[in-house]
This record gives structure tokens, C-alpha cells and sequence, in this order.
């Protein structure tokens, strides 16, 4: 039988040996919708980027309400959230132009400043840096620090970037040419495997968290048309899902925290697309209806169920500290408790942190550290 009865002080004694390993992935808690005609979502700490509709205005769910970042003016596409800045791909309306729009709170910047120029791909770092792709085939570069844009020389589509603990700015990609998916680690460019060709719906889309990259890579048959789910870190690849027979995509937009991956799956082929969770042992339906663009971070999952629209809900360990959700306790876990520390008295947490708040009183602190646990959620 699990103890239920760990505070901290004692689950963070795990972290010298492998931690504890648990039986079963996290499952999603209650969900909550965020807006009937929300589509497009991108989730960070909880608050959630979204489109009004297809091409629509850009909205910001700040975890209470949603706010208008910018409006339907002509066209807005791939909204991004990270570090409390957004970013998206702005139809312009003359023919071939889109630019790169930022926000940070204030008004939208246009960052991309390239009239009649292609600019796509769009996906905003933890600190704010954003990269997208020119001419649907160079990397392009914004340097939050200096305020300036630069061309990577660096053929690239569908940038997924990872700035890790120390600041250095690391970003998976996908080659234009070879459609092989790209790794730069902040020192060296590392070949991951092949991932889908490029077409008009059609790449690898390679999400990056913690030296970890997700990408839908090639099945059998055409290129274009069959995918599966890989995984690589530290130099291993796992091909997740095997759907060669069912003679189509299957599996589509990953998206990576930690080593959870979520992504949309028609496990029999067909439209009938639900979100997935892999833990690293097993592949899992979170959602039984059909849903779409799946994103995840900090154990809040954001995606659209296609009969009532956008929704947010919460993933659920029924174990006290696996924050992470990766079935052990380890030094992940006592990242994010410190992430989460509110202070005494200082809540609520934020969404993604329940599992910090050991003794339920709605705020995490030292209390927490070495209390009871009393709620999972």
C-alpha cells in the first residue's frame, strides 16, 4: 500500500537513490471551458493562448478570464505562449506577406518586419526570444534582450525552442530538404530521425522540453500521409506508436513536458481524433470524444473537444510529490515545488501546482515541505 501520509521533507530523501517508482499514468482532473469558438491553444503555467476561431482574434486566458491580445484583423495563425509573452503569424493581406507579431503585455510588436516575405512557424522561448521560419525555409531569430531579429542562416521549419536551467537558448527543427529532425543542444546540431515531409498540413512538429524532443516522424507507406510518434533523449530513440496498418495519419501535434508527451491520435484511423498521454511506459486516452491541438506544460492540459469547444484541465498523480507526473519523486519534482512556492498565506497556486500543496491550505510553503499530504489536487 502507497503512503499517503509523506510530507516533503521526507519524499525529497528519494532524490539520492532512482525515487519512487509508481504503477499507471496521470489521468486528467475536472475540466473547465475556456470558450465555445477557442481553437489553436498554447498553455504556459496554466494560462492559455488561443485563436476565436479559425484564423480569428488572438486571446489570452490568464486562468480567470480571457482578454482580446489583438483582433481579426486580417487573419491570425499559430499563437504561442511562454515566460507571459505571446507571439503569432499575422496575415497581412496582400499576397505572400505575413509577419510575426509579439506581445508582452503591452501593444503587439511587429517583430518579422518583412513586407512581402513569407513568415511562418512562429514559437516563443521561456525568455521571451521567438522563432519562426522566412520563405518557408530559414530559421529566423528575436532577441528579446536587444530587441532585434537575425537570420540564423540555418534551414529550418517548425522551430520547437527550450531555454534550459542555466539560460542557454537550445531549439529542435525540422530540415526543409532531408525532413530530417534537427537537435541544436546550445553547442552541437544533433540528427534526431526523420520526420514527416513537408506539405501544405503536413511536418514533424517537433516539441522541446529538458533535452527531450517529440516529433511525428515516418511509418510505412507514403511520406506524407503516415505518421507516427517518436521520442529522443539522451541519444535514445523510441518510436511510440505503430500504425501502419491503419493506412493514414494517425497521430499529430506533440507536445513535450518533461518526459509526458500529449498529442492527437485516431487510434482507428478516420477523424475521430482523441488527446493522448504517454508516460514513458504506456500510451493512454485522456480524452473519449474527439479532440484536437493538444498542449501541455506544468501538468495543465489545454486542447479543443470538437462538440463544446476549448478546454483546461489539470493532470492527476494519485501520488503526494510527483509533480513531474513521471511516476517517480525525484530532483524534477523539487524543481517545481520551488517553482510553485507561494509563501505563506500567499495563494492560491497556480494551476499545475496542486500536487506542491500537500497539506490543502491553498498556498505552497515550508508547511507544505514537511507536512501531510491531504489533497492531490
Amino acid at each position: 500500500m502507497r503512503n499517503t501520509n509523506t510530507g516533503w521533507a521526507s519524499l525529497v530523501a528519494t532524490l539520492a537513490g532512482t525515487g519512487v517508482a509508481l504503477a499507471g499514468p496521470p489521468q486528467l482532473g475536472r475540466s473547465e471551458l475556456i470558450s465555445p469558438a477557442g481553437t489553436w491553444p498554447s498553455v504556459w503555467q496554466g494560462t492559455v493562448a488561443y485563436l476565436e476561431g479559425a484564423g480569428g482574434a488572438v486571446m489570452f486566458y490568464d486562468g480567470i478570464e480571457s482578454v482580446l491580445v489583438y483582433p481579426l484583423a486580417l487573419h491570425n495563425y499559430e499563437p504561442d505562449n511562454r515566460g507571459g509573452v505571446l507571439a503569432w503569424r499575422n496575415s497581412q493581406g496582400s499576397a505572400g506577406t505575413n509577419e510575426i507579431l509579439r506581445w508582452d503585455g503591452g501593444p503587439a510588436i511587429n517583430i518579422s518586419n518583412s513586407p512581402g516575405v513569407v513568415d511562418t512557424d512562429v514559437a516563443v522561448a521561456e525568455n521571451g526570444d521567438v522563432l519562426w521560419v522566412r520563405d518557408h525555409y530559414w530559421l529566423m531569430w528575436y532577441d528579446a534582450s536587444v530587441g532585434q531579429a537575425f537570420n540564423l542562416n540555418t534551414p529550418g521549419i517548425a522551430p520547437a525552442p527550450y531555454v534550459t536551467a542555466t539560460g542557454m537558448l537550445t531549439y529542435a527543427y525540422q530540415d526543409p530538404v532531408t525532413f530530417e529532425v534537427q537537435y541544436f543542444d546550445g553547442t552541437t546540431t544533433l540528427t534526431l530521425g526523420l520526420g514527416l515531409g513537408q506539405g501544405t498540413d503536413y511536418k514533424a512538429r517537433p516539441s522541446a522540453h529538458g533535452g527531450a524532443v517529440a516529433w511525428i516522424g515516418r511509418g510505412a507507406g507514403d511520406i506524407f500521409v503516415a505518421g507516427e510518434l517518436f521520442y529522443w533523449k539522451d541519444g535514445l530513440t523510441v518510436r511510440v506508436t505503430n500504425d501502419d496498418a491503419l493506412g493514414g495519419r494517425s497521430d499529430d501535434y506533440p507536445s513535450l513536458w518533461y518526459d509526458l508527451v500529449v498529442w492527437q491520435r485516431a487510434p482507428n484511423g478516420g477523424t475521430q481524433t482523441r488527446v493522448f498521454l504517454w508516460d514513458g511506459a504506456e500510451a493512454v486516452a485522456l480524452t473519449t470524444t474527439r479532440s484536437l491541438y493538444p498542449s501541455l506544460h506544468r501538468g495543465t492540459v489545454a486542447w479543443v473537444d470538437y462538440a463544446s469547444g476549448l478546454r483546461r484541465a489539470p493532470l492527476i498523480s494519485d501520488f503526494p510529490g510527483d509533480c513531474s507526473l513521471d511516476g517517480v519523486v525525484d530532483a524534477e519534482d523539487l524543481a517545481l515545488f520551488v517553482e510553485c512556492c507561494t509563501g505563506p498565506g500567499n495563494g492560491p497556486a497556480a494551476m499545475g501546482c496542486g500536487c506542491s500543496d500537500l497539506n490543502a491550505d491553498d498556498d505552497v510553503d515550508f508547511a507544505d515541505f514537511a507536512g501531510d499530504r491531504k489533497s492531490v489536487v
